[in-house]
């Protein structure tokens, strides 16, 4: 799965591509081009556990999101959850790691990305940002 942030997402902060198990390199610059992955799937243990695992084994940092992500049974979540965190993988929420990503609150940007995201507290960190900036 592959999640293209607006484009009201800080440019250089993160580059979206595309991982597969098969590619985690994510392009032909390997892990220099950027440090970080974030994954999501329909099924947490193959389709976000997989990738994950193959890209913090290129070199990158991965982060999957525990509530994006889809499972079949307990047992098949629990197991992927394992791998993930045996291989190094970094295990979040969706809004954590966008507020990781965003790196600043305050910026103009983090209103449009929250309310691009649909977070429901999207209308506060705007007054925030617009309260900081004047």
């Amino acid at each position: 799965m592959t999640v293209r942030l607006p484009s009201s997402f800080p440019s250089g902060t993160r580059d979206p591509c595309t991982c597969s198990s098969r590619e985690a390199a994510c392009g032909t610059d390997g892990p220099a081009r950027t440090a970080s992955r974030i994954f999501a799937g329909v099924s947490l243990e193959v389709c976000a556990a997989l990738p994950a695992i193959s890209a913090t084994g290129a070199g990158y940092d991965a982060y999957v999101t525990l509530d994006a992500s889809g499972t079949f049974s307990q047992a098949k979540q629990e197991a992927g959850l394992l791998r993930m965190q045996q291989a190094g993988v970094v295990v979040s929420d969706y809004a954590t790691l966008m507020v990781e990503a965003l790196a600043d609150n305050a910026i103009p940007e983090s209103g449009d990305l929250y309310a691009a995201l649909d977070m429901p507290f999207a209308v506060l960190v705007g007054q925030i940002s617009a309260a900081h900036q004047s």
